[in-house]
């Protein structure tokens, strides 16, 4: 591909990423700490942003860089000159919206970050006064894209805590997702697809908790095909791993286990939906090899203790890891290890209590059991 080409391509999708983020090119430029005379030569073709320069833009567009380009067009040694190191999850360093929008955005943001800190009751709250703003204010202005972040949101807590009708939620959902395809669909933009995505990921949960597998399996694995950006692909994943542990060949559970630990791989972060699919394959992978399963759990421990260390902070996610750790651990076979079991118990126990019930549950009964379970 000729330098052009490439130019011309990574054009096209900082602007039209930009567009759909609603940021302007100043405050893509301030965001990115460049100027934006740089930004508007950017979109123009005009000129090769600096490996390093492309990181932090493709951060602040919620996209990978490495993989930004290579789609691009650049060569090997450009990619391979990218950083492409752990980093803080980018919502926690930097707003989710423009804040010229409407300020029933920054409802939705803090919603996103209740929940990914595993506050589900208070990004719930959140979710349903956003909703609201939307409803009261529907005539003012063009509030679609809230309104879908909104429900997206709402959505994953209810199916998060399993206190609503799930019945109510799948119906929801799918509106949602034709609401997804009417609203974005057209415009072609780069995170359209990825929207159609996160409403048929949502859609597959419902399904995924009401039992009806071979359903969430189908809308997950259509979804994946859609996913532009690391966190909707890793939920997918996880969605994906958990049906077919409950109803799939073996073998396809272990390439999809495969294929997920190597999304991992290629998108390193610090994130909720990192730290969810870990502990997900580390508990799938211990019931069809105890071994390798430990590892996966003892790798999600050292990523969340480093991820810690970084600033890091998901209560939820940690709790999951002990638990599910704590589990393989109590598991019969040639790696059952009943002391160890209950030392990890008992941490998850601490972790869980006031908080998240069922883990707790499941702890609890590790403790009943001596760490030993059939």
């Amino acid at each position: 591909m000729t330098a052009s080409n490439r130019l011309k391509l990574l054009a096209e999708r900082i602007k039209q990423t930009r567009h759909d983020l609603g940021l302007t090119q100043k405050e893509l430029a301030d965001r990115a700490g460049i100027t934006q005379e740089m930004i508007r030569r950017y979109e123009n073709g005009q000129q090769e942003p600096r490996p390093s320069t492309l990181h932090i833009l493709a951060e602040v567009l919620w996209l990978q860089a490495y993989e930004l380009a290579k789609e691009c067009g650049f060569p090997q040694d450009y990619c391979d000159a990218i950083e492409r190191r752990d980093s803080v999850s980018l919502m926690q360093k930097t707003p989710l919206f423009s804040p010229t929008q409407h300020p029933v955005f920054s409802v939705i943001e803090d919603g996103v970050r209740l929940q990914r800190h595993g506050d589900i009751e208070g990004a719930q709250a959140l979710a349903k006064k956003a909703l609201g703003i939307i409803d009261r204010e529907r005539r003012s202005g063009n509030l679609r894209l809230a309104e879908f972040l909104a429900l997206d949101l709402w959505l994953d807590t209810e199916t998060r805590s399993r206190a609503g009708d799930l019945r109510e939620c799948e119906q929801i959902a799918r509106e949602t997702v034709e609401f997804a395809k009417d609203e974005f669909g057209p415009k072609g933009l780069d995170l359209s697809n990825d929207y159609i995505a996160r409403a048929k990921l949502r859609l597959a949960d419902t399904l995924l908790l009401q039992g009806r597998f071979l359903s969430s399996y189908e809308e997950a694995h259509e979804a994946l095909s859609l996913a532009r950006t690391p966190a909707t692909r890793k939920e997918l994943f996880r969605v994906l791993v958990h049906v077919l542990e409950h109803e799939g060949p073996t073998n396809e559970l272990a390439k999809m286990i495969r294929r997920a630990l190597a999304e991992i791989e290629r998108t390193p972060d610090d994130s909720h939906e990192t730290g969810c699919l870990l502990q997900r394959l580390g508990v799938t992978e211990a019931k069809l090899h105890q071994r390798s399963g430990l590892l996966i759990l003892e790798k999600a421990k050292k990523w969340y203790d480093a991820a810690s260390n970084r600033g890091f902070q998901d209560h939820l996610v940690e709790t999951l890891i002990y638990t599910r750790w704590a589990h393989a651990l109590a598991q019969t076979g040639p790696y059952h290890d009943p002391k160890a079991a209950m030392a990890v118990a008992q941490h998850g126990c601490k972790l869980a209590v006031g908080k998240y019930f069922r883990l707790l549950e499941e702890c609890q009964l590790i403790l009943r059991s001596g760490g030993a379970l059939a």
